[in-house]
């Protein structure tokens, strides 16, 4: 049995001038264990419940420039 799951995400962005824009992201913030993706195999009773983890906790940073 699996109960499900929370996660929180947070985006943010500022834009610095006109052309440049800077960015963060993360993912998870809670670093919630969980299954991205939860089934149940009827045909190997050996291994009836299958769970594929989800991600940890992940940032991702960076800027965005564009030439105009």
């Amino acid at each position: 049995y699996y109960d499900g799951y929370r996660l929180w995400n947070l985006h943010a962005n500022a834009q610095l001038t006109p052309n440049v824009e800077l960015f963060g992201r993360v993912i998870n913030l809670g670093d919630a264990t969980y299954a991205e993706v939860a089934s149940y195999n009827h045909n190997d009773p050996t291994q009836r419940d299958t769970f594929t983890p989800g991600n940890p906790r992940t940032g991702y940073a960076g800027v965005r420039v564009s030439a105009v």
